[in-house]
């Protein structure tokens, strides 16, 4: 009988959204072998309410904060820090790979994490790099290196449908090999299905993302708020914090919640008001959400094209951040018919996903 593998999986610390899609892929990869967590301090807390038996290894992220001015300058500042930091997991997987004997490297987003003497899959949707036009060189040049960098790997994992239906043209890329399609990959796809007796809420606004911008939409939020009698939840995606705050007699804010709760929270809602992440979107097409405003990362091209897409295809309202007005957003909604038509097609299975290891 063969030895159980012992598999390394780690996430980009780019909000929430990277590290709550691998939920069903560690849940899959414990049924299938010894699993080991690469973590930073924010993904560590989150984690350990899923996953308390699994061993953590402390690996830092690549520390990307948005700009609220001066976008594209401050990314490019940015672009040595990240480099530094791709060199650095790099190394550090060496000598975790030697520690703990790793057969399978698993990693969401984060390049530096392959080695010579694992498998090495990377978990991606943005296979092809969108970018303005502004910085078309930069752009291409940024597209070549996310295609080598990818290359890399034993294989890409496409957390989409293999006709491009949920993250369109970011999942097109025949220059990218190997590539597998696994379907979405969605936090509650693990949920028990018991109802839960919880408070309802009109709206339910959900944070993530990097700062500054994460505070500045909270913020956009509660203080259009607290001019309404409306019931709101405010998640701030903040799982290492624990308290939560009444920001008035219909309005809670919480750091975080349980995904049973989550998920109640997210179908009993009026309406969801989110970031256009892949990963929230995915999660709000697996639930089949009605009614839910996208509100993309300003600058954030990926973001940003995901909300005008689904804003064209009738899924979803969409506004910039700068334009958000709770009025209209609460008018507009009535006029999209929001992810209940795409259920069915994000129930595909990953159980294949390890038929290879």
């Amino acid at each position: 009988m063969d030895k159980r593998k012992r598999i390394f999986i780690s996430p980009l610390d780019w909000g929430l959204g990277h590290a709550s899609r691998l939920i069903p892929v560690i849940a899959l990869a414990k049924q299938q072998g010894e699993v080991f967590l690469g973590v930073d301090e924010r993904t560590a807390a989150y984690y350990k309410e899923f996953f308390p038996d699994i061993i953590q290894i402390p690996l830092k992220g690549y520390r990307i904060r948005y700009a609220e001015k001066n976008f594209y300058t401050q990314l490019v500042m940015q672009i040595p820090r990240i480099k530094l930091a791709i060199f650095r997991e790099h190394f550090h997987l060496k000598r975790i790979v030697n520690a703990y004997s790793i057969d399978v490297v698993i990693s969401d987003s984060r390049f530096g994490l392959h080695n010579k003497k694992t498998r090495n899959y990377i978990i991606s949707h943005q296979l092809n790099i969108l970018y303005p036009k502004k910085i078309r060189v930069l752009g291409k040049l940024l597209s070549l290196v996310n295609r080598f960098l990818i290359n890399q790997f034993t294989a890409c994992l496409i957390p989409d449908t293999y006709n491009h239906l949920f993250a369109g043209q970011l999942s097109i890329n025949p220059g990218i090999r190997n590539q597998h399609f696994i379907g979405l990959l969605s936090r509650f796809s693990l949920l028990n299905k018991r109802p839960l007796s919880l408070q309802k809420f009109q709206f339910v606004f959900v944070l993530s993302g990097p700062e500054p911008q994460r505070s500045i939409l909270e913020n956009i939020f509660a203080e259009q708020l607290l001019n309404t009698q409306y019931t709101a939840l405010i998640i701030s995606g903040q799982p290492e914090k624990f308290n939560s705050e009444q920001l008035s007699p219909n309005i809670l804010k919480v750091p975080h919640l349980e995904p049973e709760e989550f998920a109640e929270a997210l179908l009993n809602a009026d309406i969801v008001f989110s970031r256009s992440g892949y990963s929230s979107v995915m999660d709000y097409a697996f639930l089949g959400l009605k009614k839910v405003v996208l509100i993309p990362t300003p600058m954030q091209t990926e973001q940003e094209y995901l909300a005008r897409k689904y804003l064209e295809e009738r899924i979803c309202y969409s506004c910039q951040q700068k334009n958000f007005s709770l009025v209209q957003s609460i008018e507009k909604t009535n006029d999209f018919y929001g992810f209940e038509h795409h259920k069915r097609n994000a129930m595909e299975s990953i159980s294949t996903l390890f038929i290879d290891f």
